[in-house]
């Protein structure tokens, strides 16, 4: 296995956190890792076709009216949340099916403006590549994850939508495909999708 996490180098990374979150709170001065900072590459502007492209896709998943977007650029990295996201790097947590998550290999960020309700607004898009979770494996505390046999066309999503703000990597061993989160993700992906729906 190429990465490998213990117990006790968990729970001091979350003490020195909570630490330091309380720290924050006791001086009354934001902290980068606990706000919702962004931090954006250079990017690419897209124009003409690709433009239209972007546009269809995020009116096709979301419904925007594609005259409200005014423009959209491209990136391969990303920090969100005081946290890096790589294109083709690093796998994102998203969604449940069956009672087990549903991940995704980060292929493409989108940046756009868009003019919503007269205010212009950003709004940043993770075009994910999907992976098919087979099972949690209690020995490893992992997820096990596989491409699917068939093509499966890319998901979008929005960025504040993610259910973890913290990029996963997939790792490999015994021929089989992992990704290890933190902590369960089911509970947490249910919490998240309750608030959505109580909206």
């Amino acid at each position: 296995m190429k990465g490998n996490m213990n117990f006790k180098n968990v729970v001091k990374s979350l003490s020195e956190k909570c630490v330091l979150y309380e720290a924050t709170l006791n001086s009354s001065q934001p902290h980068a890792l606990f706000s919702n900072d962004l931090v954006i590459t250079k990017t690419e502007g897209l124009f003409g076709s690709k433009l239209d492209q972007c546009k269809e896709k995020i009116n096709s998943f979301f419904g925007t009216d594609m005259i409200s977007i005014k423009s959209a650029h491209r990136t391969k990295w990303i920090i969100y949340k005081g946290n890096k996201r790589i294109c083709d790097r690093c796998e994102i947590a998203f969604g449940e099916l069956n009672n087990l998550p549903e991940f995704g290999t980060l292929k493409d960020i989108f940046i756009t403006t868009e003019n919503i309700d007269g205010i212009m607004r950003q709004q940043v898009y993770l075009s994910l590549e999907m992976l098919q979770t087979l099972e949690f494996n209690e020995h490893l505390r992992g997820y096990r994850v596989d491409s699917y046999n068939i093509a499966q066309g890319l998901e979008l999503i929005k960025i504040e939508n993610a259910f973890l703000h913290i990029p996963l990597h997939l790792y490999k061993c015994h021929n089989e495909k992992y990704i290890f989160p933190p902590f369960d993700l089911v509970d947490t992906i249910r919490y998240t999708q309750q608030q959505f729906i109580g909206r």
